[in-house]
């Protein structure tokens, strides 16, 4: 399917797992390499045409990854193994003064 051909409006929320635990966390975490492809596949194929966010934990690497890109930070209730505070970033093409949090 051609994404670029689609007519009807898209929103698209990415919940990709978590960068520093996720081999902890899930039994298909991903890569870093994996981090890498999705971000190529999002910014060559979806940026230009659809809004989107995705949800990440905050690391180095997501932050270095997506730069370019509205960054917002929030705290989130982690309840695996006993509730822990833990801090999360949402991250955006659509622009700042059109993401409301």
């Amino acid at each position: 399917m051609n994404l670029m051909k689609m007519k009807a409006p898209m929103f698209l929320n990415i919940d990709p797992p978590y960068v520093v635990k996720g081999s902890q966390l899930y039994t298909n975490f991903f890569t870093e390499g994996d981090h890498l492809n999705l971000q190529r596949v999002i910014v060559k194929h979806l940026d230009a045409y659809y809004p989107w966010i995705i949800t990440y934990d905050d690391c180095s690497l997501v932050r270095d990854l997506y730069r370019r890109f509205h960054m917002q930070e929030y705290g989130i209730n982690h309840n695996a193994g006993g509730t822990v505070l833990g801090k999360e970033i949402v991250i955006t093409n659509i622009p700042d003064d059109g993401f409301l949090w």
